[in-house]
């Protein structure tokens, strides 16, 4: 959703370039979006738009093609640049917010593998506790929190349960 909102407002681009630098894009043609929005920053958003859809134009279309991204209310509403910043900066405190507690568990199942202790279980917690915090959204649109959010509820809990921390 992060490269579908920058591509629908491209003026946001410069404004989040460094937190586009850092994104991790498993997909090739994302990442080539995500490349041609980096060395094309500078320049003004129609310019930008022009050289988004001119150097990956397959890539581009199949993006905004996706149900969720063409009923999302950031892509739906171009003409509120604003809107779309709001939803780009929770998104990307989303995505961090994951990654914190991703790298937070796998530490702490590091740490599980001799004994459990209260510092442990308590780090799960808070990761826990964070991750739900990132998750409620600030605005209406929630649809897309899917299934990865809960899959990874169930697994920190599942740590919590196994480790006596819930």
């Amino acid at each position: 959703m992060i490269v579908a909102i920058l591509c629908a407002h491209p003026v946001l681009v410069a404004e989040f370039e460094s937190q586009i630098e850092r994104l991790r894009l498993s997909d090739p043609g994302l990442g080539a979006l995500r490349d041609t929005m980096l060395m094309q920053a500078d320049r003004p958003a129609g310019a930008l738009a022009e050289a988004l859809a001119r150097e990956n134009p397959g890539v581009l279309e199949t993006l905004m093609r996706h149900p969720h991204v063409r009923s999302a209310p950031p892509v739906l509403r171009r003409d509120d640049s604003d809107f779309a910043r709001m939803c780009l900066a929770e998104e990307l405190a989303k995505l961090q917010a994951t990654r914190a507690v991703r790298a937070e568990t796998e530490e702490a199942a590091e740490a599980l593998e001799g004994l459990a202790d209260e510092g442990v279980t308590w780090r799960i917690s808070q990761a826990t506790k964070a991750f739900h915090r990132a998750g409620k959204s600030k605005l209406e649109d929630t649809g897309d929190l899917g299934e990865d959010r809960a899959a990874m509820s169930d697994f920190l809990q599942s740590l919590l349960d196994k480790h006596g921390g819930g």
